[in-house]
């Protein structure tokens, strides 16, 4: 019996560690995934998830919304917001989102990643 728990335990963990990695491989080096989640739903979570207490969260849900693109257009208040976050990861994740994200100014402007204006 002992053998059988810890031979189905080995695998429970192995399927875990393969879904983590494959999760953390998702929009790596520009390419596109396909998720079965909606994005508008993923990006309502992530919305959220920028006013989590905790600044690694935050720099991600900013990351995750980034890697959206324009898809994740209605993100960018809660972004401009995140760009005066106390932690200074989470200011400059939500900068580069608004970026990736193609956030323009109400002149048409694209923002920057120092705060100012693209001419």
């Amino acid at each position: 019996m002992r053998e059988l728990k810890r031979g189905w335990v080995g695998r429970a963990a192995g399927l875990a560690l393969g879904l983590v990695l494959a999760a953390s491989l998702t929009g790596c080096g520009g390419k596109t995934t396909i998720s079965a989640v909606p994005t508008d739903e993923i990006v309502a979570a992530q919305i959220i998830n920028l006013e989590n207490p905790d600044h690694t969260v935050r720099r991600g849900a900013a990351r995750a919304l980034g890697r959206n693109g324009p898809q994740a257009a209605k993100a960018v208040p809660s972004l401009l917001r995140a760009t005066e976050d106390v932690h200074p990861t989470v200011r400059v994740a939500a900068r580069e989102a608004l970026i990736r994200i193609q956030a323009t100014t109400s002149d048409g402007v694209l923002a920057r990643a120092d705060g100012k204006a693209r001419p």
